[in-house]
Order: structure tokens, then sequence, then C-alpha cells
């Protein structure tokens, strides 16, 4: 679980390095921050090896199951220093599980020359594949779609499109095609995580085209003026309608591991009926 509470812990000590071209004893005092929820960072220590400062550390109740973002910056006198040579247990993808961590720099790579510095690492949970895509088909109405989007730790957002035939219709003795149709634009936000399933609510509005057509066989009875009496006779025609309006949608979106499942209502506001329709969907993460 995740909080947003900072724990600072201050180290200084000595530490020698060789610059490129003399070498300079330096002070580095040092500040390891965390962000995460009953889980910290712990027992950091510096050491400089050759060129090269290590940030060792440990990561308090780390299960194998758990994936962290460990950032860390360098600053001096206030003004950070940009870190581009870093390697080991750092970025988007350090699992736990260890009993300790090590972010190894190379500071000559980055700086000439390095004085009195301060290191600030935080510990935050990774986000791993957040891009999904899936169909998104409704019971009725527009049954073939896309939705597209970003799940982070805890808001995304989305936008889906679904369309579908609604049939024909007959304006003069000519069948036209009615083509129904819905784009929405929403966010989501996780609900629920555990080690096999993580849970968001999502929720969106666009615009939509809801309705069908449908061919019917209607029986008329016209006067027979010339023998007097009336016969039943089939008359065939298209009947149905058709609604642009304000579309809203709800609902659950799974995911596990890679896997995506989504779920939920969706409603057209049109000016004549309100449509109400059941819209699912399976698909990937990446």
């Amino acid at each position: 679980m995740i909080t947003k509470n900072w724990l600072n812990i201050f180290k200084t000590l000595d530490v020698t390095l060789v610059m490129r071209k003399f070498v300079i004893l330096f002070i580095f005092i040092t500040t390891f921050t965390s962000f995460c929820e009953a889980q910290s960072v712990k027992n950091i220590r510096t050491t400089v090896v050759d060129d090269k400062v290590e940030v060792h550390y440990e990561i308090d109740s780390a299960k194998t199951n758990q994936i962290f973002k460990i950032t860390i910056k360098c600053f001096v006198n206030e003004e950070e220093i940009q870190i581009s040579t870093i390697s080991g247990d750092v970025g988007n993808n350090v699992r736990g599980g260890k009993s300790e961590y090590v972010a190894i720099w190379d500071v000559l790579k980055d700086v000439d020359e390095l004085n009195t510095a301060e290191f600030r690492i935080k510990l935050s949970p990774a986000i791993i594949n957040p891009w999904f895509t899936t169909l998104n088909s409704a019971l009725s109405y527009t049954p073939i779609g896309l939705r597209f989007g970003y799940l982070g730790n805890s808001w995304g957002g989305y936008t889906a499109f679904r369309f579908g035939s609604g049939g024909y219709y007959s304006v003069n003795g000519v069948e036209v095609a009615v083509n129904l149709s819905s784009l929405t634009f929403g966010i989501s936000k996780r609900i629920s995580h555990t080690e096999n399933l993580t849970l968001y609510a999502y929720s969106g509005a666009g615009m939509g085209r809801w309705g069908s057509y449908k061919f019917t066989n209607t029986k008329v009875n016209p006067a027979d003026s010339t023998n007097g009496f009336q016969s039943s006779v089939d008359e065939y025609k298209w009947e149905g309608n058709d609604d642009y309006g304000i579309e809203v949608e709800y609902g659950i979106l799974a995911k596990k591991k890679r896997f995506i499942a989504t779920t939920g209502l969706s409603h057209n506001i049109g000016e004549e009926d309100l449509y109400t329709t059941i819209v699912f969907g399976l698909g990937y993460s990446f």
C-alpha cells in the first residue's frame, strides 16, 4: 500500500574520489527519501569504489512479487545535477526480495568534479505495462469497437469508440443505410490492488448515434371499389428510429498480469429517448 509519508535519513561520511586530473577529499551529505505505504528504505550506506559512488540500501518488507520504481537524484547547493550514467538497482523495474540493493553512479562520466553533494532516493511502486487496448463491444446498437488508454498507479485515462449498422430505411423508395456510432473519453481510478489482480473504476462521456431499423410485413386492407369488398394484401417497409445524443458510460476494468477485461453500462441520452446497453471487452496491456 502507498502513502505520502516522507522518511528522511541523513548520513555524513568522508570519501575519496579519483577525479579526471586530481584527487580530492569529499564529504557527501546524503538524503534518502522513501514514498511507500508500510514500506521504506532503510540501512542506507554510501561508499566510493574507484571513481564510482555506490549507494547501498534495503527495502523494508519487500516481497519477491513486488516491483518498485527507484529514483535517485543528486543536488549541490540545492541545484540538481543530472545523473545519466547510473546502473544497478535503480529505475522502474527493481524487484523486491533482495537482502540489499545497490545503485552504482559513474560520477566522472557526468561531472568533472564533485564536492559536497546531497543524494535523494524516492521509493514508489513501479508502473508496469500501463498502456492497454481492448475490444469494446455493446450487446446492441454498436457491437464493434476498441478502447485504448493508460492505467497509472492511481489515475488513468482512455478513449473508446464503437460502431455498427442499424439496418436501412426507405426515403422515397430508396433504401438508406443507418450507420450507428459512439465516441467517448474518460478517466479511470484504481480501487483495489492485490498480488494477482488490480481493479479500476472507469467513467466517460461523449457523443453517440444509436437506434435500429428492421424490415416489417404489415397487412393492409385497401377498398376494392370494383368488386365492393376489401382484400388483404402485404405491404413491406423499413421501420425504426435513430437518435443523436450525449453518451455516458461507467464500469469496472480488471487487470491480471497483462490481460485486461472490462464490463459496464453505456447510456445514450437522445432527444427522443434514453437508450441503455451493456458494454464489455477483452484486451492486453503493454
